[in-house]
């Protein structure tokens, strides 16, 4: 398998109960098939991690028209230098002493809900997030480069 840097963590995010503001971490606990430790999505889904990269988020700050999901999406890791549109499910990331797996690019749209998709813009978001399940736990940093094996 070829590794290769793939961005580098940018913040950390856990949300402890739904519907509930995010707490920004300076490290997380991931447990291998369950998710971040004491997150409210930790739950042994394919779906336990969200990836968003930086450059989508200002992206979406910028808008004057927001979309549904601008709110809806809650990242738990900001990444930098990404390029998360070129992954596909079953890549391997990994960060400090983690490894995640790739499981879905992309975020369900809900263009019947969408502000922006009704105005007919193009969201950047759609392909510049993923979500990922733990196969390895241990412990990522804030500032941890992300490795990619294909």
């Amino acid at each position: 398998m070829e590794t290769k840097t793939a961005g580098k963590i940018r913040s950390l995010y856990r949300y402890p109960e739904k519907k509930q503001p995010a707490v920004q971490e300076g490290c997380l606990i991931l447990e291998e098939n369950l998710g971040i430790r004491g997150d409210c999505h930790s739950d042994g889904s394919d779906r336990q991690i969200s990836l968003l990269d930086v450059s989508a988020k200002a992206w979406m700050e910028s808008q004057e028209i927001k979309g549904f999901c601008f709110t809806k999406f809650k990242e738990n890791i900001l990444l930098e230098d990404s390029d998360i549109p070129q992954w596909k499910p079953g890549i391997h990331i990994k960060a400090g002493t983690a490894e995640l797996v790739i499981t879905k690019i992309q975020k369900h749209c809900y263009p019947e809900m969408c502000n922006l998709a009704k105005s007919g813009c193009i969201c950047r978001f759609q392909g510049s997030s993923c979500f990922a399940r733990v196969v390895r736990s241990g412990i990522m940093k804030v500032g941890d480069k992300i490795e990619m094996e294909e």
